[in-house]
């Protein structure tokens, strides 16, 4: 099972997963993401979350993708 089916409990579980570019995530998805106001969380295991501003995890994926 994907982090994503596992993840998708109660009302989620009617929506489906999909592929994304990694560059559309971050140029398109994410500044999307903030402009309606949600924030996203990490390492979600259904019971607590950590949330975080949609800028930091822009600029930490920028970073990271710098060393490839």
């Amino acid at each position: 099972m994907r982090m994503v089916e596992y993840c998708a409990t109660d009302g989620w579980k009617i929506y489906s997963s999909k592929s994304m570019d990694m560059y559309e995530f971050i140029d398109v998805f994410l500044p999307n993401f903030k402009k309606e106001g949600f924030k996203p969380s990490i390492f979600l295991n259904n019971a607590d979350s950590a949330v975080l501003e949609v800028d930091i995890i822009i600029e930490d994926l920028k970073t990271e993708l710098e060393k490839y």
